[in-house]
């Protein structure tokens, strides 16, 4: 006995002994449900390298949890699979530079469809689809609460982040 077993032709369950441990009525995804002691074996994939191809369908992701270790350049690629409700996706940026991150085609980010996000330098982002078509970020990273810079003739453009060339003026005559 494999413990794997059909309710019926198009009801999969997972049973130990006389118990249904897992069950998905009409295959269905959000329609599964879990009796107890039982888990999930999400699937990781780790050493993930970003495709320096900076388009949608670049680099699909196939598991639940992904690692991407190599981002060569600002705005490597990954691309999401297609959402399902309830799908979740788990993205660690161990890359050098940010990652963009596109969804599957005809999917949204929150942002529009087809729409590409970010996860930044060492952030870990998680995306949670709640329908057939649309995801939900969740990103975490350490974030630098203040900083101090000083330029006593008032005159210098400070250079916060030299890989996006983002600069951050001073204003004359603060109190």
């Amino acid at each position: 006995d494999t413990g794997l077993g059909f309710g019926s032709a198009d009801q999969p369950a997972l049973v130990g002994g006389q118990t249904t441990m897992f069950a998905c009525p009409e295959d269905t995804i959000d329609s599964c449900y879990m009796g107890a002691n039982v888990f999930f074996d999400f699937g990781v994939s780790s050493g993930i390298t970003a495709s320096t191809t900076q388009s949608q369908g670049q680099q699909p992701l196939t598991s639940t949890i992904n690692e991407v270790s190599t981002v060569a350049n600002n705005q490597d690629v990954v691309t999401l699979p297609p959402a399902a409700a309830g799908r979740t996706v788990q993205i660690v940026n161990n890359g050098a530079y940010t990652l963009q991150v596109f969804p599957a085609s005809g999917d949204d980010l929150g942002v529009g469809v087809d729409v590409s996000g970010h996860a930044a330098v060492d952030a870990i982002v998680d995306f949670v689809a709640y329908d057939s078509t649309t995801w939900v970020e969740k990103q975490s990273k350490p974030i630098i609460i203040s900083a101090e810079m000083f330029d006593v003739d008032n005159t210098d453009a400070f250079i916060i982040n030299a890989v996006d060339d983002v600069h951050c003026y001073h204003t004359n005559g603060m109190t």
